[in-house]
């Protein structure tokens, strides 16, 4: 299936008012599986070294119900892959991502599945370039570099993710808008006072998250997500998401304890994201998905919710 069908699919899913299922985290998920985390480029290296892994994670996601999967590039970028001194495999790596992803709908899905490629937001994964003058147009460039491989590759549209600062956000959405593919937007962020754990490095709900999202929200965007963000915090992002964005609104929350470049699982019964799920849907989100730490059984529960079981 083309990349304009598997998304066109997508919109008609969103159209008929149902629920989207975005797949569950892939780098966590990764970790568990036994594959080391590099301090430069996380999770990035297994697109280089163990590409069949990443494949089958994104089948099991697709099986337990994902419409959409998310490619295993959060951390390909040029900034990531030149830190870990594999700046020259950077194409391959993104290239690998795409195809692990394509060759999972191809094997597992019995529908249209859309492919999302990852870009980050994040200092930790943005392009390394010189302050100064220039700096915003040299990251933009750093940006397009990401994204026009995964255009190339095949990915159907670009999810921006984690975008924490307005330094790195504006530009990674000129890049991801020129390249003439829906675009999502991801915003991360945490509600102040509560114990932080995993989020304390993410901007707090107000002010900065709330003007992040004001200064890149664009009209042609497809969608907003609030991802990589707590569960506990989803339902307070919502609501300040809701009052500046009218239009598709997703949730792909994480859940546990981040010590770079490693994750400490924290269970969540599928069950109780479940509950909390039907609760984001009544807020208005309309895509439902996992982040950090959340896994397979938890997209089949998100599955069960869209389906009204």
């Amino acid at each position: 299936m083309d990349r304009s069908a598997a998304f066109e699919h997508l919109q008609s899913i969103r159209s008929a008012g149902r629920t989207v299922v975005i797949d569950g985290a892939m780098g966590t998920e990764l970790e568990a599986r036994g594959v080391p985390m590099d301090d430069d480029a996380w999770c990035a290296l297994a697109n280089l070294h163990q590409p069949d892994l990443v494949q089958a994670i994104h089948e099991d996601h697709i099986r337990a119900g994902a419409d959409v999967v998310i490619t295993n590039t959060f951390m390909s970028g040029s900034g990531p892959m030149q830190r870990a001194g594999l700046g020259d495999r950077f194409m391959e790596g993104n290239v690998n991502a795409v195809r692990a992803a394509r060759a999972a709908v191809d094997s597992a899905a019995d529908r249209p599945v859309a492919i999302a490629g990852s870009v980050t937001a994040t200092p930790w994964g943005a392009p390394e370039v010189a302050a100064g003058r220039g700096d915003r147009d040299r990251l933009r460039d750093g940006f397009t570099d990401q994204v026009a491989a995964l255009a190339e590759a095949g990915v159907d549209l670009i999810a921006l993710e984690m975008v924490v600062d307005t330094r790195l956000g504006e530009p990674a959405v000129d890049a991801a808008r020129a390249s003439g593919l829906p675009v999502w937007l991801g915003l991360s962020m945490q509600v102040p006072g509560r114990d932080p754990k995993a989020s304390d490095s993410l901007p707090a709900l107000v002010p900065e998250a709330r003007a992040i999202a004001q200064t890149c929200l664009r009209d042609d965007l497809d969608a907003v997500n609030i991802m990589h963000t707590d569960i506990a915090d989803v339902a307070a992002g919502i609501a300040m998401v809701r009052d500046l964005w009218a239009g598709t609104l997703g949730v792909y929350p994480h859940h546990g304890i981040w010590q770079q470049p490693s994750w400490t699982f924290e269970d969540v019964p599928p069950s109780q994201l479940a509950d909390l799920a039907r609760q984001w849907v009544g807020l208005g989100a309309t895509m439902l998905g996992g982040c950090c730490g959340l896994r397979t059984e938890h997209v089949a529960a998100l599955r069960a919710v869209a389906d009204g079981r």
